[in-house]
């Protein structure tokens, strides 16, 4: 029973929201994120947008299962069909209030995954982006990624070994926020290490064109539609806010 429970969760939340791509993007602490091994550091705060948005989705999921008539539910729980009957039989059931429903949730998601994507640092976006590619590498390409990020870690070593006592100061801050720190830092750099952060820069770029040209036709049309889907979705969320606003 609690797998068939499990099992009929996990089809309320397809029904509702399309979560993929967002659990691809912005979840700390799942299976995918321990799988792919690409830690994505957030901020406090948006560790409780995160949180919040969790809460959210959960009572909406509940909220519209409530509405749920003793044949919709009979379909959810049916073991015999697979996720994708489950969900074609399901549509086919909804009532207009039940779309609009669903609609909405998805809607009052979307605007909370824009406001997050909103709070996102370039880093973290780089961050997640190769976390997203990371579950299409072959081995090859996985070891040759470990190989690039501990280029990068002894990298930013090396810089660090040169700070100043006022430096660490400001790195080891944590009244402030990663981007601040880093902005404070740029304007206390000497010309050596400015020239440094400048060769470490360069050793990266290089590192990222060598991954990309081992990547399949197949690997970067994937990313290509990842980009694409996710620009066309924020494009959509900008529209919509845009109408609710002017109405």
């Amino acid at each position: 029973m609690k797998m068939l429970r499990n099992i009929s969760i996990a089809l309320l939340s397809t029904l509702l929201i399309s979560t993929a791509a967002f659990a691809q993007e912005a979840e700390v602490d799942t299976k995918a994120t321990k799988n792919a091994k690409v830690k994505v550091e957030f901020t406090e705060e948006q560790k409780a947008m995160l949180a919040e948005q969790k809460q959210q989705k959960e009572a909406n999921r509940e909220e519209f299962k409530a509405t749920f008539t003793e044949d919709q539910l009979a379909i959810l729980e049916n073991d015999e069909l697979k996720p994708k009957e489950k969900m074609s039989q399901l549509r086919a059931t909804f009532t207009e209030d039940q779309k609009a429903m669903a609609k909405e949730n998805k809607q009052e998601l979307d605007a909370s995954k824009e406001e997050f994507r909103a709070t996102l640092s370039d880093e973290q976006k780089r961050e997640l982006k190769a976390k997203a590619l990371k579950g299409t590498l072959t081995d090859e390409q996985k070891e040759l990624v470990a190989t690039h990020k501990e280029e990068r870690k002894e990298g930013r070593e090396s810089i660090k070994a040169t700070f100043s006592e006022e430096q660490l100061a400001i790195l080891e801050n944590e009244a402030l926020s990663k981007d601040e720190r880093k902005e404070m830092l740029r304007t206390t750099f000497t010309d050596e290490q400015k020239e440094l952060v400048k060769a470490q820069k360069s050793v990266v770029k290089e590192n990222r064109q060598e991954l990309r040209s081992t990547l399949s036709d197949e690997q970067k049309k994937a990313a290509k539609r990842k980009v694409a889907k996710r620009m066309s979705k924020e494009k959509k969320n900008r529209k919509q806010q845009s109408e609710s606003t002017q109405s």
